[in-house]
């Protein structure tokens, strides 16, 4: 990575051809520039054919991908799982009633943590967050909110 920068002009092919060769020449780098590593936008891809450089697709970028395509089969448990995540962020009472019944279960107090689509692993930690906490979330939504049902065998400890 050569720099991040915000790029205030208009994101078209053209502009960002102009913006890595600027980028190129600052670095006196044009000569040796053969590959850009990017994400699948078809701004910067037709931006790196129109420098007549190569493309190379971000691996973790196209990880991310293929994991949230194949999120598509979990859409209903994660959109109220995501609810249930940010009903906790959003409500302070709910937050301290669920630290409140963490102790009282005699469990290191934790917090949830937010699912951001740009990070697979951040899928993965909510959804594990979750399940170390399953026993003393139930218990405060049963309380606090007992209209929210998450799938308990979904989120079952296997």
């Amino acid at each position: 990575m050569i720099g991040c920068i915000e790029f205030e002009e208009r994101h078209t092919s053209a502009n960002l051809k102009g913006f890595f060769e600027a980028k190129f020449q600052e670095w006196n780098i044009s000569q040796y520039v053969n590959v850009i590593v990017s994400d699948n936008a078809a701004n910067i891809l037709s931006a790196v054919r129109l420098g007549n450089w190569r493309s190379l697709p971000c691996y973790a970028h196209t990880i991310n991908l293929v994991v949230q395509s194949s999120m598509d089969a979990l859409s209903d448990t994660m959109d109220r799982v995501k609810a249930v995540i940010e009903y906790f962020h959003r409500s302070l009472p709910a937050k301290k009633k669920l630290v409140e019944i963490q102790e009282q279960m005699n469990i290191s107090p934790l917090k949830l943590k937010q699912d951001v689509t740009t990070r697979w692993n951040s899928t993965y930690d909510a959804l594990s967050r979750m399940l170390r906490m399953r026993v003393a979330l139930f218990a405060t939504l049963a309380i606090m909110r007992p209209d929210i049902n998450l799938p308990r065998r979904r989120l079952a400890h296997h």
